[in-house]
């Protein structure tokens, strides 16, 4: 979050406080789908992986949107500076994981498989 306020505050003119709250809301979307996660502790097969993850990022997805959505309805920050930081630390997330959910794989494949 804090690459995606410096990023956002690069920009000339740009308002610190409002890639604050752009990152902050991205944060906010991926702590829901972490908690999402969190809900459903335990070993499972590779299968309900899968489905895990999709509805983790889905869910991070819808809830980052809605608060992003509603911050900026809200409080009227700077767009540019906003929405620049939003979708730099969006980024950040999905490469996130993206890499979580290929180690998850990589874990949970049997042993001497090949992709």
């Amino acid at each position: 979050m804090l690459f995606a306020c410096l990023v956002a505050s690069l920009v000339p003119g740009a308002d610190p406080l409002s890639a604050l709250l752009g990152g902050a809301a991205a944060l906010a979307g991926a702590c829901v789908g972490i908690a999402l996660l969190m809900l459903f502790p335990g070993e499972r097969p590779a299968a309900m992986w899968a489905t895990l993850c999709l509805a983790g990022s889905a869910t991070r997805l819808l809830a980052s949107v809605s608060i992003a959505a509603g911050v900026y309805a809200g409080a009227s920050p700077d767009r540019n500076s906003f929405w620049g930081a939003f979708l730099v630390a969006s980024l950040i997330a999905i490469v996130l994981e993206t890499r979580v959910v290929m180690n998850a794989g990589r874990a949970l494949a049997p042993e001497g498989a090949s992709a």
